[in-house]
Protein backbone atom coordinates (compact mmCIF):
# COMPACT_ATOMS: atom_id res chain seq x y z
CA UNK A 1 0.00 0.00 0.00
CA UNK A 2 1.15 3.51 -0.57
CA UNK A 3 -0.11 4.58 2.54
CA UNK A 4 0.06 3.12 6.57
CA UNK A 5 -0.21 4.98 9.82
CA UNK A 6 0.34 3.29 13.30
CA UNK A 7 -0.22 4.52 16.56
CA UNK A 8 0.99 2.43 19.70
CA UNK A 9 0.14 3.41 23.08
CA UNK A 10 1.25 1.39 26.29
CA UNK A 11 0.26 2.27 29.84
CA UNK A 12 1.40 0.69 33.63
CA UNK A 13 -1.80 0.14 35.51
CA UNK A 14 -2.11 -0.19 39.20
CA UNK A 15 -1.79 -4.06 40.63
CA UNK A 16 0.85 -4.85 38.35
CA UNK A 17 -1.22 -4.08 35.40
CA UNK A 18 -0.26 -3.50 31.65
CA UNK A 19 -2.58 -2.55 28.94
CA UNK A 20 -0.99 -1.89 24.90
CA UNK A 21 -3.10 -0.30 22.21
CA UNK A 22 -2.18 -0.34 18.91
CA UNK A 23 -4.68 1.32 15.89
CA UNK A 24 -3.44 1.40 12.46
CA UNK A 25 -4.56 2.14 9.30
CA UNK A 26 -3.14 1.02 5.51
CA UNK A 27 -4.40 2.27 2.43
CA UNK A 28 -6.13 0.04 -0.48
CA UNK A 29 -3.98 -2.09 -3.19
CA UNK A 30 -4.67 -1.42 -6.75
CA UNK A 31 -3.37 -3.91 -9.45
CA UNK A 32 -4.07 -4.60 -12.90
CA UNK A 33 -6.44 -7.36 -12.30
CA UNK A 34 -7.86 -6.93 -8.25
CA UNK A 35 -8.17 -4.40 -6.01
CA UNK A 36 -8.31 -4.52 -1.81
CA UNK A 37 -9.93 -2.03 0.20
CA UNK A 38 -7.91 0.16 2.47
CA UNK A 39 -8.66 -0.99 6.72
CA UNK A 40 -8.53 -0.13 10.26
CA UNK A 41 -7.07 -2.85 12.46
CA UNK A 42 -7.16 -2.68 16.08
CA UNK A 43 -5.09 -4.79 18.52
CA UNK A 44 -5.42 -4.11 22.34
CA UNK A 45 -3.52 -6.21 24.93
CA UNK A 46 -3.95 -6.28 28.85
CA UNK A 47 -1.40 -8.34 30.78
CA UNK A 48 -0.81 -9.15 34.51
CA UNK A 49 2.54 -9.60 36.15
CA UNK A 50 1.63 -11.74 39.56
CA UNK A 51 5.93 -11.83 39.66
CA UNK A 52 8.47 -10.56 38.31
CA UNK A 53 8.98 -13.99 36.78
CA UNK A 54 5.31 -14.59 35.39
CA UNK A 55 3.01 -12.84 33.16
CA UNK A 56 -1.14 -13.64 32.25
CA UNK A 57 -2.21 -11.42 29.01
CA UNK A 58 -4.95 -11.54 27.09
CA UNK A 59 -4.82 -10.61 23.32
CA UNK A 60 -7.15 -9.05 20.76
CA UNK A 61 -6.12 -8.80 17.33
CA UNK A 62 -8.01 -7.44 14.37
CA UNK A 63 -11.09 -6.19 16.96
CA UNK A 64 -12.17 -3.10 14.18
CA UNK A 65 -13.93 -5.69 11.78
CA UNK A 66 -14.72 -9.22 11.35
CA UNK A 67 -11.98 -9.80 8.78
CA UNK A 68 -10.28 -7.97 6.04
CA UNK A 69 -8.03 -8.80 3.26
CA UNK A 70 -4.15 -7.62 2.74
CA UNK A 71 -2.35 -9.39 -0.21
CA UNK A 72 -4.19 -11.02 -3.40
CA UNK A 73 -1.70 -12.27 -6.22
CA UNK A 74 -2.45 -9.81 -8.90
CA UNK A 75 -1.24 -12.16 -11.63
CA UNK A 76 -4.71 -12.38 -13.79
CA UNK A 77 -5.88 -15.84 -12.56
CA UNK A 78 -8.69 -16.19 -9.84
CA UNK A 79 -7.35 -17.95 -6.67
CA UNK A 80 -8.62 -18.80 -3.01
CA UNK A 81 -8.61 -15.53 -1.35
CA UNK A 82 -8.09 -15.80 2.38
CA UNK A 83 -9.02 -12.86 4.51
CA UNK A 84 -7.63 -12.22 7.83
CA UNK A 85 -9.79 -12.62 10.69
CA UNK A 86 -10.56 -11.21 13.94
CA UNK A 87 -9.06 -13.42 16.80
CA UNK A 88 -7.52 -13.45 20.00
CA UNK A 89 -5.42 -15.44 22.71
CA UNK A 90 -4.31 -15.77 26.02
CA UNK A 91 -0.55 -16.18 26.91
CA UNK A 92 0.95 -17.38 29.99
CA UNK A 93 4.69 -16.36 30.11
CA UNK A 94 7.67 -17.92 32.89
CA UNK A 95 10.83 -16.18 32.07
CA UNK A 96 14.00 -17.19 34.08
Amino acid sequence: PGHQVALWAQFNLPNDLEFAAVGRWVGGLRGRFQQIDGYFGLNLRLAWHPSADWEVALVGQNLASPQHLEYVADTGIRGAVTPVPRGGYLQVSHRF
